[in-house]
C-alpha cells in the first residue's frame, strides 16, 4: 500500500553569508521519492535584480563569498559568527524514501542534513547526516534532465511480517448434557460420554507467517482413526480394526483488496499424507492409564489394518472472501470453500464454510457459522470407517485474550471430514510484528481441522 502523500515547503527570507536567501522545498508525492531544491534568490525576486553592486552589503557579501570559497578549498578561514546557511528545518521521509538535491548556484555536498532534517553551514557530524552527506557528493549521482533535480535511490527497509503458532488436541468425547450426539455415538454401555470411536482423537499444529498481503501457512494434522461400534454387544462384523491419518501441508495465500471493506483471498499448496500404525493404540492406552479412564487391550480397537505406513501426495487449495460489517471493524462476514486431494488412495475433502467473525469485547473473539463438506475416502486401511460422502454442519469457537502473546481458545464442530462432533482445546503463541488476531490468522487452511 502507498503511504499517504507529503508535501512541504518552505520559503527562507533571512539573508545568509552569501548575499541572499535560501529557498528550500521539499516534495514527496510518496514515501518512496523525495527531491529537495536549493537555489540563492535576494530577499525578494525583485530585491535580486535592483541590489546595487556598489552597495555596502554586496561588498559584504562578497567577502563572505571569498571567505567560504577559501574554506570549500581547504584552507583555513577567518572567524565569523555563526549564522546558519538555511536554518529552516526540512521534513524528511524516513530512511526508506529516495533523496535528491540540486544546487545550481553551489555544489551539492555543499548541503549537509542534521539529524532532525535542518539544513546546516556548520552542524555537528552526526551518523546519518555523514551518510546523507556521502550519498548527494556520490560521483554516481545523477540530475534528472526534465525535473533539474539531483536524484539517488536508497535502499527501503525490509517488513519483517508477523508470526502465529497453533497448538491444539480435539477429541470426540462429548459429555451427552450437551445435546451435540447423535445416540449412534453414544456409549451403549452409558456413562453420559459418547463412545469413543471412529475419529476418536488427535493433535494438530500450524504456523502462519503472514506479511503483507502474502501469507505462508505450514500445518499438519494427526488422527486417530478406529471402528465403530466397539462396545458389546459386537456386531458379527466387529474386527478391532485402526489406523491413523497425518496430514502434512504448506499453502501460499495471497490478499487482494475490493475495497475499504472488502478482501478476497486465494492460495495453492502441497503436502503428503499418510495413513497407517503411527503409534495411536499406544498414545490410547497411555491416556486412558495416566488421564481420562478408558478402555484397555482388547477392549480397546488394537488391530491395525495395515503393516506399513502409506505415503502419498497431495495438492491444496482454496479461495476466500471477506467482507467487514461495521466502520470499527468488530465484525466480519468471511467465505471460504478449501480442498486438499491426495494424488493415489487417501481420503480427500471438499470445504465450504460460511460465517461471522465478531469480537464484541477486547479479551474475547468469537467465530460461529455453517459448513458443507464433501469426503471421498478410497484407502483400503479405512475400509472399517469410510467417511464418504456430502454432508452439512456447524461450528464455532471462542478465542481469549486476542491482543495478547499468549491466546487459548476452543472450537466445536459438527458434520465435517471426521462426520462426527469434535471440540476441541488449543492454544495461539503470536510473535513479530502484529496488532490483532485477525491481521495474523491464517485466511485459508491447507489441512482440515
Amino acid at each position: 500500500m502507498v503511504n499517504p502523500y507529503v508535501s512541504a515547503s518552505v520559503v527562507m527570507p533571512t539573508r545568509t553569508p552569501l548575499g541572499a536567501s535560501a529557498k528550500a522545498s521539499v516534495d514527496a508525492p510518496s514515501s518512496r521519492h523525495t527531491a529537495v531544491d536549493i537555489c540563492t534568490l535576494g530577499s525578494t525576486p525583485a530585491a535580486a535584480d535592483t541590489e546595487s553592486p556598489r552597495s555596502p552589503r554586496t561588498w559584504l557579501g562578497a567577502a563572505a563569498l571569498g571567505i567560504m570559497a577559501l574554506g570549500g578549498l581547504g584552507m583555513p578561514a577567518p572567524a565569523m559568527a555563526a549564522t546558519p546557511v538555511l536554518s529552516q528545518t526540512l521534513s524528511l521521509p524516513d530512511p526508506g524514501s529516495s533523496f535528491g538535491a540540486f544546487a545550481p548556484t553551489a555544489r551539492p555536498q555543499s548541503l549537509t542534513l542534521s539529524e532532525s532534517g535542518s539544513a546546516l553551514a556548520n552542524p555537528a557530524p552526526t551518523p546519518r547526516s555523514s551518510a546523507l552527506s556521502q550519498a548527494i557528493s556520490r560521483p554516481d549521482s545523477t540530475i534528472n534532465p526534465s525535473t533539474g533535480k539531483f536524484e539517488l535511490s536508497l535502499p527501503e527497509p525490509k517488513a519483517t511480517g508477523s508470526w502465529r503458532f497453533d497448538l491444539e488436541t480435539h477429541n470426540d468425547s462429548y459429555p451427552s448434557v450437551l445435546g451435540l450426539t447423535p445416540l449412534r455415538f453414544m456409549n451403549p454401555a452409558g456413562g453420559g460420554y459418547t463412545d469413543d470411536d471412529g475419529f476418536t482423537a488427535g493433535f494438530g499444529a500450524r504456523l502462519t507467517h503472514t506479511d503483507g498481503d502474502k501469507q505462508l501457512v505450514a500445518q499438519g494434522r494427526y488422527n486417530m482413526v478406529t471402528e465403530l461400534g466397539g462396545w458389546p454387544p459386537y456386531s458379527p462384523t466387529y474386527g478391532a480394526r485402526r489406523t491413523d491419518l497425518l496430514d502434512v501441508a504448506v499453502q501460499q495465500n495471497f490478499r487482494e483488496r475490493i475495497d475499504d471493506k472488502t478482501h478476497v483471498f486465494y492460495g495453492v499448496g502441497a503436502g503428503v499424507q499418510a495413513i497407517g500404525p503411527m503409534g495411536g493404540q499406544s498414545i490410547q492406552e497411555w491416556w486412558h492409564t495416566h488421564g481420562v479412564s478408558g478402555r484397555l487391550g482388547d477392549a480397546l480397537q488394537h488391530n491395525y489394518t495395515t503393516t506399513s505406513v502409506e505415503v502419498t501426495p497431495m495438492v491444496t487449495g482454496g479461495v476466500g472472501v471477506d467482507r467487514q460489517l461495521d466502520a470499527a471493524g468488530s465484525y466480519h462476514l468471511v467465505g471460504t470453500l478449501e480442498a486438499n486431494a491426495p494424488l493415489g488412495q487417501g481420503i480427500g475433502a471438499v470445504r465450504a464454510k460460511v460465517g461471522v467473525e465478531a469480537r464484541p469485547i477486547s479479551w474475547m473473539a468469537l467465530e460461529a457459522g455453517v459448513t458443507a463438506t464433501g469426503v471421498w475416502s478410497n484407502s483400503p486401511a479405512m475400509d472399517f470407517h469410510n467417511v464418504s460422502g456430502v454432508r452439512p454442519g456447524a461450528w464455532t469457537s471462542a478465542t481469549f485474550n486476542p491482543n495478547g502473546t499468549v491466546s487459548p481458545y476452543v472450537w466445536a464442530e459438527t458434520g465435517g471430514v471426521r462426520n462426527e462432533p469434535q471440540y476441541g482445546i488449543g492454544v495461539t503463541i503470536h510473535f513479530g510484528g502484529r496488532s490483532t488476531k485477525s491481521s495474523d490468522a491464517p485466511w485459508l487452511n491447507p489441512v482440515w481441522r
